[in-house]
């Protein structure tokens, strides 16, 4: 059995919920910024095929605003407020690249 000291559950409270200087309770977690074409990773894409298998895949158009918004908060991403960044084309044309061969 693995004992936890006080000082180690303190340190992963604060990792998990943020210290006395951010909001109680709230879960602080880091999203991964997303803007370029290089910013791209194939675990990212994985994420995309996921989210377009599960969600998207019997839609004639794609919702974009839905289905980003998916992938940010289920990948932990930040991709930014524009529609039309580098990373954002690469993602669309993934998608339609799935589509197109399924």
């Amino acid at each position: 059995m693995t004992t936890v000291t006080d000082k180690e559950l303190d340190n992963a409270s604060q990792v998990l919920y943020g210290t006395d200087n951010q909001k109680k309770g709230q879960r602080m977690e880091t999203y991964r910024p997303i803007r370029t074409a290089s910013d791209i990773t194939p675990e990212l894409l994985e994420m995309v095929e996921v989210i377009y298998d599960g969600w998207f895949i019997d839609e004639v158009r794609i919702d974009w605003h839905a289905f980003l918004d998916r992938l940010e908060l289920m990948g932990l991403y930040d991709l930014g407020g524009a529609m039309d960044s580098e990373a954002i084309k690469v993602i669309k044309k993934h998608v339609r690249k799935i589509k197109a061969d399924s």
